[in-house]
């Protein structure tokens, strides 16, 4: 597990290098850029890593979700952020 999360911490450095270098035609006008384009097979490997480490969350046991004050389902508050970026990456709202 820690080799995955140091992994992902490498990749999200050298991504975060990549478009901050003075050098990089990314680097003007950053602000309006919502969008990188990333080879496909990069981007489906780091989607499938975000899809399993919120599987294997802790909180909700992957399932997304918790059991608020009146047995209602809530979001789960530790994985939410990523399975907003997932189903951003996967078109959804």
């Amino acid at each position: 597990m820690l080799r995955k999360i140091g992994l992902l911490v490498m990749i999200v450095f050298a991504g975060v290098g990549v478009v901050a270098c003075d050098d990089n035609p990314l680097s003007e006008g950053r602000d309006d850029i919502d969008r990188i384009d990333l080879n496909p097979s990069f981007a489906t490997a780091l989607l499938e890593l975000a899809r399993q480490y919120a599987s294997e969350c802790l909180e909700c046991s992957g399932l997304g979700y918790t059991l608020g004050p009146k047995a209602e389902h809530v979001d789960c508050p530790d994985c939410e952020g990523i399975r907003a970026v997932i189903a951003r990456a996967e078109g959804s709202p």
